[in-house]
């Protein structure tokens, strides 16, 4: 029976003018409630003749299809030069949903930022600026989250970033830190983000009248002094931040090891009245024996620290991070 006539050319439905009583109209409305209901409720079979098929056959079947993304996931977490499988890569505790850089992200100035909060600073030592100008002038600096960038160096030892490849393993490790100094005011874990050095010679003399030429060395750093990473230990004491370990290849590895950077995300404190920049020296005198002066001077804004994580400055892709 084809059912997709309908109603069914089989049955004969009588109408009014072929009943000859009210007895055939009784038995008519009496069957054709079932009659419609067989007619309407049958499934049909459509065999062979798969034209016919209803669309959502086709749509009930597309789980059966292989699933190639589940199935990528199961692969060696090797280090491609085009991508890296970030989410393999990252602490899975820490849950962070990873978003990328720009293209030659460089972040903000540190230098520029402290210069402007300096300025700030002496005009705060006035006596006569009321604390209605110092809001305002320390408001246009704190409004918004900053983002520095730390290169690090891996040819030689660094105060605050270490690099490591396993060529066994084929897996390269990272990790950031920072280091306890103690300030003009206060005491801080901190990181010098930019250094600048500065050598020059000059003729010595000391105490018994001794004469030599001495070579003065001076660098002048600028960072960031964290209020809510760990707590102060001894004068340089390590204080890790955030370490990360990334499955490369020999060659692949050799092209990530200057391409890795650090970045860190954070917002400007105010933990000393009157001051945004905190200032530690350090000095090295020379001697006969000795005739090398060393110096030091670290300026760092105090910040809270929200964000921290590894990337590609090639790229701007992130390759881990860690939220504070």
């Amino acid at each position: 029976m084809n059912y997709n006539q309908f109603p069914p050319p089989s049955i004969n439905y009588p109408t009014i003018k072929n009943m000859k009583n009210n007895k055939n109209l009784f038995i008519f409305l009496f069957i054709s409630p079932f009659l419609f209901s067989c007619a309407t409720q049958s499934k049909p079979s459509y065999g062979e003749n798969k034209t016919q098929a209803p669309f959502t056959k086709s749509i009930e079947n597309k789980s059966d299809k292989p699933n190639f993304e589940a199935k990528s996931e199961r692969k060696s977490l090797k280090y491609e030069p085009s991508k890296i499988n970030i989410e393999s890569t990252v602490n899975k505790e820490e849950n962070i949903k990873h978003e990328n850089f720009p293209k030659g992200f460089k972040g903000d100035s540190i230098v520029n930022l402290i210069k402007k909060a300096g300025k700030i600073d002496k005009q705060l030592d006035d006596e006569f600026t009321k604390t209605s100008e110092h809001e305002h002038m320390f408001s246009e600096l704190n409004y918004k989250n900053y983002t520095f960038i730390y290169n690090g160096n891996r040819d030689s030892a660094d105060l605050h970033f270490k690099y490591k490849y396993s060529a066994d393993e084929e897996i390269i490790n990272v990790e950031i830190m920072a280091r306890s100094k103690y300030f003009d005011y206060g005491a801080y874990n901190s990181i010098s983000l930019t250094n600048n050095l500065n050598s020059n010679q000059y003729i010595g003399q000391n105490g018994f009248g001794a004469i030599t030429e001495v070579n003065s060395h001076h660098n002048k750093a600028f960072g960031v002094a964290f209020t809510n990473v760990g707590k102060v230990g001894a004068m340089y004491q390590e204080v890790p931040l955030y370490s990360l370990s990334i499955p490369a290849y020999t060659k692949q590895a050799k092209l990530l090891k200057y391409d890795i950077a650090v970045y860190f995300t954070v917002e400007l404190e105010y933990p000393v009245k009157n001051r945004l920049t905190l200032t530690e020296y350090g000095e090295v005198e020379a001697t006969i024996a000795e005739p090398e002066k060393w110096s030091h001077t670290l300026k760092c804004l105090p910040v809270k620290l929200k964000e921290v994580g590894f990337f590609k400055k090639s790229t701007g892709e992130v390759l881990g991070r860690k939220i504070f």
